[in-house]
């Protein structure tokens, strides 16, 4: 591809896991159904332009204090051609979270007395 030229349906993903390589989370473009902005400005979605920025936005991270790694990658649309791919190629780390946590994420409930 020339610069500029469009890149057809690229597959934009992410992953999170643990020092282990135990996935947490591996979302892409194909399974949340992203359209991305070409489809909704009236273009054809399946013309990506080769360069720009997208971004993956993550309201909340209920992760628990530790070390993780994080994967980046873009694919053709049907996954056979890697354009661009970094499995865990970068770490973060979550600090705070209290003594008696266990496990890997936060999941939001409460305890009833019925």
């Amino acid at each position: 591809m020339e610069k500029g030229e469009a890149a057809g349906r690229p597959v934009f993903g992410i992953a999170i896991a643990t020092p282990y390589k135990m996935l947490i989370s591996g979302p892409n473009t194909i399974d949340s159904g992203w359209e991305g902005e070409a489809g909704s400005a009236g273009q054809d979605p399946a013309a990506f332009p080769r360069e720009g920025v997208i971004r993956y936005v993550v309201p909340e991270l209920p992760l628990f204090g530790g070390e993780y790694l994080f994967s980046a990658s873009v694919y053709n649309e049907n996954l056979s051609v890697a354009y661009d791919h970094h499995e865990l190629q970068y770490s973060f780390q979550v600090v705070g979270g209290r003594i008696r946590d266990f496990g890997l994420i936060k999941i939001k409930a409460g305890w009833l007395r019925s």
